[in-house]
């Protein structure tokens, strides 16, 4: 930009421009994060500049309420969690990747239901007990669920932890609020990535199958030391031995018979990012698929497993 006027241009990928300014004119050069430089221009016509990058941590500024302030004046508990950090595990939900990455809050998975395996979670614990004691969670400044978004739309994930940092949300920031801004365009020529990544979950332990026989037996014995009757039979006993009557007295490990040794799932996503000083445009375009653990009956011809199939669009 010419100083003192509105006579400016944009450099290109390479960092190469082009300007029309009178003789001992004064330039400065500026970029987002790098500390601007004002330079007079040289009689032979060429001048090459490379900007200093701002790293003072004291300037770095953190999402707050409706704006944004510099960290070095924030008094509250603010934790910031980079979009990476929520991408490291392999689950639809954002609820439950939180759990490990952000200190003070506490996450409970209730259920392994693709469709509705989303987190309880707390942040310091219950700050009010009755109709809603969750946190308020905040997507680009609206409310919304933690769960409908895809890691890869997120540009800023700040947790505001203590009444300071919450207060301008009144009660409804009683027990903390998540604030989340997804990606903008920038100015630049066209970028686009693609991203795709599959993995495979499994139960951490399942308990060993201890059989029928071996399970009356034991509750027999249980019987017999509290003074009672055996449970079941020795005559009927037998007849789960040696399996002469599977239908009356079957012996089967349903946990073999309906589920798969583990469960899978895809991720992929598509990303258009661009702009020039008069427009800028982001496209993010996801899909994610998840496969219960529960299999398929093959003797039926709709399929009986459990899935979920989430596709995301953000322009």
């Amino acid at each position: 930009m010419e100083v003192g006027t509105s006579n400016g241009v944009l450099t290109d990928e390479r960092g190469a421009y082009a300007i029309n300014v009178p003789e001992a004119a004064q330039l400065e050069f500026s970029y987002v994060g790098y500390k601007s430089k004002t330079l007079p221009v040289p009689k032979r016509g060429i001048l090459d500049v490379a900007l200093d990058e701002i790293v003072a941590l004291g300037d770095e500024v953190v999402v707050v309420g409706f704006g944004t302030q510099r960290k070095a004046s924030v008094v509250g508990a603010i934790s910031t969690v980079t979009p990476q950090q929520l991408q490291l595990t392999p689950n639809r939900s954002l609820s439950n990747n939180l759990a490990g990455m952000v200190p003070g809050i506490i996450a409970v998975q209730r259920s392994g239901d693709p469709w509705s395996n989303n987190s309880d979670f707390w942040i310091r614990g219950v700050s009010t007990f009755g109709g809603n004691s969750r946190p308020l969670v905040l997507i680009d400044g609206v409310e919304r669920s933690l769960n409908d978004i895809d890691p890869e739309e997120i540009e800023s994930f700040s947790v505001l932890k203590d009444a300071a940092a919450s207060a301008v949300y009144g009660v409804r920031g009683a027990n903390g609020v998540i604030m989340i801004n997804t990606k903008r365009g920038k100015i630049g020529p066209p970028k686009i990535s693609f991203r795709y990544e599959g993995s495979q979950t499994k139960p951490v332990k399942i308990p060993e199958y201890v059989g029928a026989v071996k399970y009356i037996e034991l509750m027999n014995d249980i019987f017999r030391d509290a003074g009672r009757d055996p449970m079941i039979s020795e005559e009927i006993l037998q007849k789960y031995k040696d399996q002469s009557d599977p239908d009356l007295y079957p012996d089967v490990n349903w946990w073999k018979v309906l589920s798969k040794d583990h469960a899978s799932n895809q991720r992929a996503n598509l990303n258009l990012t661009g702009g020039n000083a008069f427009l800028r445009y982001a496209l993010e375009l996801g899909y994610f698929t998840e496969d219960g653990i529960i299999k398929r009956d093959t003797k039926q011809e709709w399929n009986s497993s459990i899935k979920v199939n989430r596709y995301n669009v953000r322009s």
